[in-house]
């Protein structure tokens, strides 16, 4: 998994470019150095700064700023990796690989910085000995968080209370202009009634007759 400045550069680096800037996080599945005692699969990070290669002879060891192992490897359950970045805070990691829904923490990494607006992305590589890699989802979500000073969740129960206040007010004003609309009707209502009733007799040259019901209104 790569959080970079570079977009979709193929390389030596898990089908990534070498010499990157910003996060590579790798679950490797395959030890290239037969003499180190660290158990595999495992879940590797580094930070590149553009200059630093990835030592490939060493697993990446000597680049590493975090790591857990995880026999993900055939299992029973679909491998998931959930990465938390709180910017410029901490980086947590988790891996599913026991069970569902079962996280294992892989490693957390204080004080850290990635790349302002990073692109995201996914590749992979196999020698000899070669996986099937099959990414089935890629789901991301963001937070604004707040200061101390000033929570969040306070500022929006401030603004949900003026948003119920104000929407009380608009309805009292939407109710009150219907009533004078109702009583501005049947005052003309009465009016045509009277006015109607006034002229109800036998007309002269047409003999024509008015009536009226003030039902009606």
């Amino acid at each position: 998994m790569w959080i970079t400045t570079e977009r979709a550069q193929p390389g030596p680096v898990f089908g990534s470019k070498d010499h990157f800037t910003g996060m590579g996080i790798f679950l490797d599945t395959y030890k290239n150095d037969v003499y180190s005692d660290y158990p595999f699969p495992r879940v590797i990070a580094m930070k590149g700064d553009g200059k630093t290669s990835y030592d490939l002879a060493k697993d990446g060891v000597p680049n590493m700023i975090g790591e857990c192992a995880a026999d993900y490897r055939r299992s029973t359950v679909a491998t998931k990796l959930k990465v938390i970045y709180v910017k410029d805070t901490v980086l947590d990691v988790k891996v599913q690989w026991k069970g569902w829904e079962e996280w294992s923490n892989c490693f957390t990494l204080k004080d850290i910085s990635l790349p302002q607006n990073p692109y995201i992305g996914l590749t992979a590589m196999t020698g000899d000995v070669s996986d099937a890699h099959d990414v089935v989802a890629v789901s991301t979500s963001s937070a604004i968080l707040s200061s101390a000073e000033t929570p969040r969740d306070k500022l929006l129960s401030k603004e949900t209370e003026a948003g119920w206040f104000s929407s009380f007010v608009r309805f009292l004003f939407f109710g009150g202009a219907l009533a004078g609309i109702w009583f501005g009707w049947r005052k003309y209502g009465q009016r045509l009634s009277a006015r109607a009733g006034s002229s109800g007799v036998f007309g002269g040259g047409g003999g024509g007759f008015m009536w009226s019901d003030g039902k009606r209104f």
